[in-house]
């Protein structure tokens, strides 16, 4: 069976587009994509620990008080680390009025679409699965 071709006759996984997407996600790529993932997923247990460690160190009046502050930490550590690290760092502002907009928003993508799903939303997914495994 034959892979469709287009109309200049060129195979659908013979395109320009297709190999530099092919090489990205077998490449390099996404050996780096995958690492950092879970790079950040370490980083933030370690600073789950931490700020447990800290709380453990510092004398509360009561173990609530404790707890709370705990909880309110690693909540706002995992939003910033899950949420917003991976919303920012991904978009792009096109056609910024002022030059450091343009600098600090340079990602891939304008819009959540297929491609930002593919590569953030597999992130996002893989961070929960190991979430899920290790709370």
């Amino acid at each position: 069976m034959q892979s469709p071709t287009n109309a200049n006759g060129i195979s659908q996984y013979e395109a320009p587009i297709c190999k530099i997407y092919y090489s990205y996600m077998t490449g390099i790529g996404y050996i780096l994509q995958t690492s950092f993932s879970y790079l950040i997923v370490i980083a933030s247990f370690a600073v789950r620990y931490l700020i447990i460690f800290l709380a453990e160190k510092v004398k509360f009046f009561s173990l609530t008080k404790e707890t709370k502050t705990v909880l309110t930490s690693v909540f706002w550590i995992t939003f910033l680390n899950y949420g917003i690290i991976y919303l920012v760092a991904a978009f792009d502002y096109r056609n910024p009025n002022q030059p450091i907009m343009k600098k600090l928003f340079s990602g891939l993508y304008p819009d959540f679409n297929a491609l930002w799903f593919n590569d953030i939303g597999v992130l996002i997914v893989q961070i929960m699965i190991s979430n899920m495994y290790w709370p």
